[in-house]
């Protein structure tokens, strides 16, 4: 019985590059020399013991339905009894699909940097994922680094916003606002302000600002601020008759497309139309209202409960700045001519005050003061709202152009990648059914995006349902984020349901109305369904989070056979349809599941071939060839190859045996 251990790495030898191995040295084909002649009694057998091969990534076969996710939220708490489950986040996963085709490691890091750079991900990170392709110390393909660059500034454009034109940095809030005849944006010396252009009952006039949002991690310390200075004849606006002014913030809108409605919305009041956060002052009705437009609005029952609908929040009460409503009497005396909203993480605050003056809470979920409940508070920001504009609205047929809102600050995010939608020729935007035209990514059908845009703003963390007994959760920017928000990232590239599913039943990332992630074990991630950022491949550091690879990607490769060149045996190939000298065929996975990098084989039931020698033989030397199955010497191995070979006496008398492959 003799065991034999044959590499293609010998000593004796002064070891090549890998990636130019030949001759001796050659992983594919090589012989070893025995300095003691090895003998072979009669009527022996052999056998693979085991092998090691080492096999690169080839290529990458990607198909239509190929995709994966990318979440941008807080990672859900995995411990039983205090989890963090879907239903608390306001997040969506961003789906990310890809132009099917056939890619190498270079070409599909290229394709991946390009799709998701398409995807609607959030304004401070649009178009700035950069994808790397990571090699090992042999310059070996080991899988895909993914580098999230979060802008974490932004700039107060209050008074540099540009031009506002019909046709620029502005589209109508309203459907009946027109440009002109309707209202004008001035610029008043100092800011930018606007004002209905004539005194016709042309009504409303509204317009939405375009070139820049409000966003999380707009400013240096990953807020955002926005003010509106609204005024009447350059006064105090405390009107008594039926004018009505709104400000506040909107998902990208268009008064011209839908009458300024996103889709699966429902606007009662027309003359203000639509609003994410919004003040309206209307003397009629009772003078200063708050409101959002949200989702599961109490009293509305069936499937209008699915529909976007204004909603009152109350922000008047005892131990309040406010114990009533705010009307004209309190306007006047208090010279409250300025609203202000600020985003601090997914939370939207309200203010009012004095121009340059005092300011008092209306909504803001860090007062304990005011009601605690979402009575009293704005839904959280989520995938539909996490780019925010500014819009402004006078209506009723007694405004005129004393009517003014000045832009008196606008802490603004900047990205020049992300621009606002074209709704006249691609009308699926991220503000109505979360499909991005910011980019050529193949999308899905748009059923698909109807679901989700439905999911997102109908889910409980964000929703309107129980407003007296239920709250809110937020999540802020923290000074470990660099001012950003406490949110991690995370990316989802396998069906998270399956039974090696890495969470805990029930908090999947992925909708459940969603397909679930292909792209398992292909990005160099391992088997893992889920790659977290505080998980062994994530690293957050100076505003970027990193996802590093440690495990080459599992992909096609060619069936290999282990052949031995100058021993007396005889197997018999149907691929050639002639005699061989191929001993063992090499399964594609190996005992722990890898096709690529270090795969090790070692068969638990040895298939012995016969040597049929009647007489000892001496062996000086043994040549292995790592083969296709037409008999030609492979390219697919690099590095080191191993195999030990047994050869044992047989039991069995000496006969014709042949082995088939």
């Amino acid at each position: 019985m003799s065991y034999i251990i044959c590499s293609n790495e010998q000593r004796d030898y002064k070891k090549l590059d890998n990636n130019n191995s030949v001759g001796l040295q050659d992983p594919n084909s090589f012989r070893n020399y025995f300095k003691s002649p090895l003998i072979v009694e009669p009527n022996s057998e052999i056998a693979v013991q085991s092998l090691k091969i080492r096999k690169p990534f080839t290529d990458l076969v990607i198909k239509e339905v190929d995709h994966l996710y990318l979440y941008f939220g807080k990672e859900f708490d995995h411990t039983e009894g205090s989890l963090y489950q879907q239903a608390q986040t306001p997040r969506t996963s961003v789906p990310v699909y890809f132009k099917s085709g056939t890619y190498s490691p270079e070409q599909f890091g290229l394709e991946l940097s390009r799709a998701i750079n398409a995807a609607p991900l959030p304004p401070g990170l649009f178009g700035r994922v950069e994808v790397e392709v990571e090699l090992d110390a042999e310059q070996q393909f080991v899988g895909y680094k993914f580098t999230f660059d979060h802008i974490k500034t932004g700039t107060d454009k209050a008074s540099s916003y540009g031009t506002i034109s019909e046709t620029e940095g502005q589209v109508p809030g309203v459907g009946d606002a027109v440009w002109g005849t309707g209202y004008d944006w001035v610029d008043n010396g100092t800011n930018k302000e606007f004002s209905p252009s004539d005194e016709f009952a042309q009504h409303p006039c509204g317009s939405v600002l375009t070139k820049y949002p409000m966003a999380n991690a707009s400013t240096a310390n990953g807020h955002s601020v926005i003010q509106f200075f609204i005024q009447d004849g350059g006064g105090t606006f405390a009107r008594t008759n039926d004018t009505q002014w709104a400000v506040g913030l909107t998902r990208p809108i268009h008064g011209q497309y839908q009458y300024g409605k996103p889709r699966f919305s429902s606007v009662a009041d027309d003359e203000i139309g639509f609003f994410d956060y919004y003040v309206v002052y209307d003397h009629a009705q009772g003078g200063l209202f708050v409101k959002e437009f949200n989702t599961q609005v109490d009293g509305i029952s069936g499937g209008d409960k699915n529909l976007l609908r204004s909603r009152d929040i109350e922000y008047f009460g005892a131990g309040r700045p406010f114990t009533s409503r705010i009307t004209n009497t309190e306007i006047s005396a208090s010279t409250l001519n300025t609203i202000r909203f600020a985003i601090d993480g997914d939370k939207v605050k309200l203010e009012i005050g004095t121009n340059g003056g005092t300011y008092y809470d209306l909504v803001n979920p860090d007062n304990a003061a005011l009601n605690a409940f979402k009575k009293g508070r704005f839904k959280p920001i989520n995938n539909m709202t996490e780019a925010l504009y500014p819009k402004v609205v006078f209506a009723g047929e007694n405004r005129d152009t004393n009517c003014t809102i000045e832009i008196d600050k606008f802490e603004a995010f900047v990205n020049d990648k992300f621009i606002y939608p074209n709704f006249v020729t691609a009308p699926y935007s991220r503000g109505s059914s979360f499909a991005s035209q910011f980019g050529n990514n193949p999308l899905p059908k748009l059923a698909y995006h109807k679901s989700i845009d439905l999911s997102t703003d109908n889910r409980p963390a964000t929703n309107a349902r129980d407003v007296d007994t239920t709250t809110f959760t937020y999540i802020t920017n923290t000074a470990s984020r660099d001012g950003t928000i406490n949110y991690n990232h995370v990316i989802i590239e396998g069906a998270e349901r399956g039974s090696d599913m890495s969470l805990t039943s029930g908090t999947t990332y992925v909708l459940s109305n969603q397909a679930s992630a292909t792209m398992g074990q292909r990005l160099g991630y391992g088997d893992l369904a889920v790659i977290e950022q505080s998980g062994p491949f994530g690293a957050y550091a100076a505003g970027k989070t990193k996802f590093t690879p440690k495990t080459p990607p599992q992909v096609r490769s060619n069936t290999l056979y282990i052949r031995v060149n100058n021993l007396p045996f005889t197997s018999f190939n149907g691929t050639t349809n002639s005699i061989s000298k191929i001993l063992y065929s090499i399964p594609p996975y190996d005992n722990s599941g890898n096709s690529v990098g270090i795969v090790y084989h070692a068969p638990p039931e040895k298939t012995y071939i016969k040597l049929n020698n009647p007489d000892r033989i001496m062996l000086n030397e043994l040549d292995t060839d790592i083969v296709r199955r037409d008999e030609s010497v492979s390219k697919d191995c690099i590095g080191t190859t191993s195999v030990c070979y047994h050869i044992r006496q047989s039991k069995d008398p000496i006969s014709n045996h042949t082995q088939l492959f």
